[in-house]
């Protein structure tokens, strides 16, 4: 079911704390998708979301579902108790968008998740949009998954100036079906038609 827990669309100056979430879909959406207003062309900046408790059967954080700009995010001291995916970056929702969302000037920090499958995806969907996703960065964590992270673009949408800091990944068996250890991922971190992917103080631990 579609049951979000909080969806931020096309607002400016917001702040959001200290919130319990447990949801069957994204537990916070940042969304630019001003359709419905009298400004077809309005971003959504400026938000502030810090000391979170959060679960989600889908996205924990769902960033980039419209076709405007979302830019100036800043998210802190978050705490994950299970999520699909912990923090999804989206520059195109759907492979038949010609427009996508632009991402920029978003900053993440304090993070510790357990039973998460991807610890974050950064990519579009769209292999005709032009929309970016850009100047992320994500300082202090400490996430336990069974999926790996995924940065990748396309033609005409390459993420870039990605940075990941002072954290560890602790990869554990696909609790689906515990009894196959090729049910570890693969890889740990896929990049792909990226730019300025730098990783700094960055640790995999396989349990």
């Amino acid at each position: 079911a579609n049951t979000d827990g909080i969806n931020i669309d096309s607002c400016h100056q917001v702040i959001v704390s200290d919130c319990q979430i447990i949801t069957g879909d994204d537990a916070i959406a940042i969304r630019a998708s001003p359709r419905h207003l009298t400004d077809k062309n309005r971003s959504c900046e400026n938000i502030a979301i810090s000391n979170c408790v959060l679960s989600s059967a889908s996205s924990v954080f769902r960033i980039g579902v419209g076709n405007t700009t979302i830019q100036n995010i800043v998210i802190s001291n978050i705490i994950i108790l299970s999520g699909g995916v912990g923090f999804h970056f989206m520059a195109s929702l759907s492979a038949k968008e010609e427009q996508g969302v632009t991402i920029s000037g978003i900053s993440i920090s304090n993070v510790r998740a357990r039973d998460v499958g991807h610890p974050f995806i950064v990519h579009g969907i769209s292999r005709k949009a032009h929309s970016q996703a850009s100047d992320i960065v994500m300082d202090g964590f400490a996430i336990e998954c069974f999926a790996n992270a995924i940065i990748a673009g396309t033609p005409n949408s390459r993420p870039h100036n990605i940075t990941l800091r002072n954290g560890t990944l602790k990869v554990i068996k696909n609790p689906v079906v515990l009894d196959d250890p090729a049910k570890y991922p693969e890889m740990l971190i896929q990049i792909s038609s990226a730019d300025h992917i730098s990783l700094q103080n960055v640790s995999a631990d396989y349990s």
